[in-house]
């Protein structure tokens, strides 16, 4: 599974505090798993918001998560946790839902993507036409967006991976 996030560190973190989010929402993250890494225990994904009402839909929306945990920073003990999640604990990947870079699709993902547009979409593209891609994240799960020409969606990237 392909992984675009960055890892949360001690500077980013502060970086967030300073931009005004205040709450996280932490999530089981599969895609921050190294399968042949027999130290890691678990990856997790943790969220950011200005808006607390924001975070407790995104924290519900996780009832089945039984890793899930809402931070609060002005709650006793939630910036401590949140500051020790950001080293990197031993055994743990936590990431934050940020692109490492401009992302671009590899080329197995290219391959990918046209075959759902061909068998799933049925768009015509012409050998001209560009598809555009975009990635995003709700509720921890990464999104991709196809545009090609006047036609756009948006699927969850793990639909496009199993093909």
């Amino acid at each position: 599974m392909h992984n675009p996030f960055q890892l949360y560190s001690p500077q980013l973190l502060n970086a967030l505090l300073k931009a005004g989010h205040g709450c996280f929402v932490r999530q089981t993250y599969k895609r921050g798993l190294a399968h042949f890494d027999r130290e890691q225990k678990g990856a997790f994904l943790i969220s950011y918001y200005n808006d607390k009402s924001k975070a407790q839909i995104h924290f519900e929306a996780l009832k089945n998560d039984g890793n899930r945990f809402f931070y609060d920073v002005s709650e006793k003990g939630d910036l401590e946790k949140l500051q020790k999640a950001a080293t990197q604990p031993k055994g743990y990947k936590i990431y934050a839902p940020l692109l490492l870079r401009e992302w671009k699709p590899s080329d197995v993902l290219v391959v990918k993507v046209r075959k759902y547009i061909d068998y799933s979409l049925q768009w015509r593209a012409g050998s001209g036409d560009t598809v555009k891609t975009n990635l995003f994240t709700q509720f921890g799960e990464i999104f991709i967006t196809l545009k090609l020409g006047i036609h756009e969606v948006k699927i969850p990237l793990s639909e496009i991976e199993r093909l």
